[in-house]
């Protein structure tokens, strides 16, 4: 499995990000810990699928806002959300919406359906997308990092269940947080 994964490992991520981000950046994060895959990697390719899956979102908003599946997408009390955020806040949106839960890919999608540029949405996605990306690994990383610490030397597989139940109890108490808050400043 290991050198699966160091011949593989970036191709890994960058493929189990477009289909589920946060977690799988994350375990990047620990596969840079084990040492099986490069940051650069790790990061490049959590990078990569954020940004692409965000421009591809924002691209369909932008071209197909008048067709019935993205009009559906409109009339979604997340896309008057995210719309309202993003009139409030453009750039501050743009650079944070990654890292909150629920709005990863209803707001680029809604950002396609406003004035910004293209250009501009894309620098600002590029850097929000690599800020996101190394927050992610670095989690992945330092959460391999301590379970070293508390439990000793582990093998990969090991550290990669470990890390998937880490990551996921963490991504569940974060939602659940955001719930909380959302519903709080909602009433």
């Amino acid at each position: 499995m290991e050198s699966f994964l160091a011949e593989y490992g970036v191709l890994a991520i960058l493929v189990s990000a477009l289909l589920q981000g946060e977690l799988a950046v994350a375990m990047g994060g620990v596969l840079v810990h084990q040492n099986v895959v490069s940051v650069t990697g790790a990061v490049g390719a959590g990078s990569l699928a954020a940004f692409s899956s965000s421009q591809g979102f924002f691209f369909l908003g932008r071209s197909l806002r008048d067709r019935p599946f993205v009009q559906r997408m409109m009339a979604r009390p997340g896309f008057a959300r995210a719309r309202s955020l993003f009139e409030r806040y453009p750039s501050g949106f743009v650079l944070g919406y990654h890292f909150l839960p629920g709005f990863q890919a209803i707001s680029p999608l809604a950002i396609g359906t406003t004035a910004i540029s293209g250009t501009r949405f894309a620098l600002l996605n590029a850097v929000s997308s690599f800020i996101w990306a190394n927050s992610f690994t670095g989690l992945g990383y330092a959460l391999g990092n301590s379970m070293e610490f508390v439990l000793g030397e582990l093998r990969l597989i090991e550290h990669l269940l470990l890390g998937l139940v880490a990551v996921l109890a963490l991504l569940l108490a974060a939602r659940r947080l955001a719930h909380r808050w959302a519903g709080a400043h909602h009433r």
